[in-house]
């Protein structure tokens, strides 16, 4: 399948621009979101890959990948105070979300400069580098991957030649 993560770009992109009436930080804003994006799309996407590696069923395998992405979004739901204090900060530190809404956040909207808060992309940049890590390094030269043709083939030829013969619920004189 394909992301929509490039859809998603570009549509939100004219939505940007079209509501920032001109205004300086659109440039910014636009390559930030981009980068970003891609990054979290990417790392996100290899997880599902990494899951549905280590699963034995596609249910399994989408219920964690949820369950992850649920928890990673439970630090935005804590109250301002909670989110404030050191444990708050570090939380937003180590999770690649709020990470980078944090990054964004404090460059687009706080004027802050990239280098200042560089420290903040650390979190999604580690996970994207452990996950395609994990995905090419260590799990795609243990994969094996067959075409599923032949296995089509297989399968109609051992329904074929089943000793089972089939009997019709039809009586014959319907």
């Amino acid at each position: 399948g394909i992301s929509p993560w490039p859809a998603a770009l570009i549509i939100s992109s004219v939505y940007v621009v079209v509501l920032s009436q001109g205004d300086v930080v659109l440039s910014q804003a636009l390559l930030w979101s981009a980068l970003l994006g891609t990054l979290l799309a990417v790392a996100f996407t290899g997880f599902g890959m990494l899951m549905s590696i280590l699963s034995n069923s596609n249910r399994t395998s989408i219920f964690i990948s949820l369950i992850v992405y649920l928890l990673l979004l439970i630090p935005t739901q804590f109250p301002g105070t909670a989110q404030a204090g050191g444990t708050g900060q570090l939380i937003k530190k180590v999770n690649p979300i709020e990470a980078t809404n944090q990054f964004l956040e404090k460059v687009l909207v706080n004027n802050r400069t990239p280098d200042e808060m560089a420290s903040w992309l650390q979190a999604p940049i580690l996970f994207a580098a452990i996950v395609l890590g994990l995905l090419f390094l260590y799990f795609a030269p243990r994969l094996r991957l067959e075409g599923g043709i032949r296995n089509l083939a297989d399968r109609k030829s051992t329904r074929l030649n089943s000793s089972h013969s089939s009997v019709s619920r039809m009586p014959s004189s319907a």
